[in-house]
């Protein structure tokens, strides 16, 4: 998101107004795009009992960018 209005060389305060979108690091992911999610496994022939191990998926929150459009509109 960028603001345009204030310009701090010139002392002058001109309306805001919004270029782009609002958008925030997605909470679920942490900006990441992946989360970790429990994984069992079997057991097998060289281990007698089953393990829960991690695996990465992509964010159902924000569908893998990271980020997250803001809901507010700062327009009003």
């Amino acid at each position: 998101m960028l603001l345009i209005g204030w310009s701090p060389l010139l002392g002058l305060a001109l309306p805001i107004k919004r270029v782009g979108k609002v958008t925030e690091f997605c909470k679920e992911c942490d900006g990441w795009g992946l989360i970790e999610v429990d994984s069992p496994r079997p057991h097998g022939f060289d281990r007698d009992v089953g393990y829960i191990d991690v695996d990465k998926i992509e964010c159902p929150e924000c569908e893998g960018t990271g980020e997250k459009e803001l809901e507010n509109d700062l327009s009003k």
